[in-house]
């Protein structure tokens, strides 16, 4: 399977801020990130990008987030040498989109949150880097652990 990438847009993105931050405070991250893709008309792959963060101070204070983030991407590849048939080339479509075009989004992801902290008059929020290959494992090793309490629920 050979990939194109012919575009990256933001679909969505929002962000709020609790007015009575200072400047010195140190907040904690939580995030969730959520991978989607799909084929279409056989010769596309699409994937949607969707990252979630919450800044707030203290576990015990997770409720009341400083700062929410939110952010949907969209990005299109062009693919060859694909067989939407063959299902080597369906698990290899689901591992590129996880993995490398997630990784391909990611810094658009980071750009449009320190460029929105930024103009909402506080310093830039720069969002830690991830590893996209220990995610997809994760997420496949949750899978497995699903079908297997499936199986052995019934």
């Amino acid at each position: 399977m050979k990939t194109n990438l012919q575009t990256i847009i933001l679909a969505e993105t929002s962000f709020k801020r609790d007015r009575s931050m200072k400047p010195e405070d140190k907040l904690k991250l939580s995030t969730e990130i959520e991978i989607k893709h799909g084929i279409v008309k056989d010769s596309f792959l699409v994937v949607e990008f969707i990252y979630n963060a919450s800044f707030y101070y203290s576990k015990k204070d997770k409720k009341n987030n400083q700062i929410t983030y939110s952010s949907k991407h969209v990005a299109q590849f062009e693919l060859s040498e694909f067989d939407i048939e063959n299902n080597d080339d369906l698990l290899l479509a689901e591992r590129f989109s996880n993995v490398n075009a997630a990784a391909m989004i990611f810094p658009f992801i980071r750009e449009n949150i320190a460029t929105i902290s930024a103009k909402a008059g506080m310093a830039s929020l720069i969002i830690p880097i991830a590893n996209f290959i220990t995610l997809y494992e994760e997420k496949k090793e949750k899978e497995r652990q699903k079908e297997d309490k499936t199986k052995n629920d019934k």
